[in-house]
């Protein structure tokens, strides 16, 4: 029987390695020298977005957790998607959906192409006469 594939939104709970985990000065602080495979369990998803890790463009989960706390208020944890292991789906009203291309789609929009690209994108194959 093939498992239950489940999809990642806000409110889901996730498990992701501590080395992985930004900023990495709250982490450090916590744990100054943690073991090897040293994870992070009972992570809440509360948005996902693009930000720079190491310099480069990353979609990333902002995560909060009940131990990274300051002033009574959630310090916002990130850490890339790659890295982030689903447990718990969320409330399937705030699934994330992303296009082909891996970016953020918001709704269902109609493009007026040219009919050659169009053909194109049907045939699904590029010849080298289509550039």
């Amino acid at each position: 029987m093939a498992p239950v594939k489940m999809t990642m939104g806000k409110g889901a709970v996730i498990s992701v390695l501590s080395t992985k985990l930004h900023p990495s000065n709250f982490i450090r602080d916590k744990w100054p020298n943690p073991g090897k495979n040293h994870g992070l369990e009972n992570m809440v998803v509360v948005i996902q977005q693009v930000k720079k890790i190491y310099r480069r463009d990353t979609l990333v989960l902002i995560l909060a957790h009940d131990d990274f706390h300051h002033g009574g208020e959630h310090i916002e944890l990130y850490a890339s998607k790659t890295y982030c292991v689903l447990m718990r789906e969320g409330d399937s009203d705030y699934f994330f959906t992303s296009g082909p291309t891996g970016e953020l789609v918001g709704g269902k929009e109609e493009e007026n192409l040219p009919e050659e690209i169009r053909d194109i994108a049907n045939r699904g194959i590029m010849g080298p006469d289509d550039i």
